[in-house]
């Protein structure tokens, strides 16, 4: 059985309260980090697509190799 935390048992724990500047400061990074995860999720799903459409590409013989010179 789970115990009940009583208000006077939650009133004594010690808790950390960042200041707002910091608070703000945490939130950006968080809102930078997201803005990056769904750049390279975006990414990823094109590379993906590209390497499908090139191996089909490949499997039908559609591509040749051509020297750079």
């Amino acid at each position: 059985m789970k115990k009940i935390l009583t208000k006077g048992e939650f009133e004594k724990i010690k808790m950390i309260k960042p200041s707002t500047d910091l608070q703000i400061q945490f939130a950006q990074i968080v809102e930078k980090t997201e803005v990056l995860k769904e750049q390279y999720k975006s990414s990823l799903q094109e590379l993906e697509n590209l390497y499908g459409s090139l191996s089909q590409r490949a499997f039908k013989g559609e591509l040749t190799i051509n020297k750079a010179e």
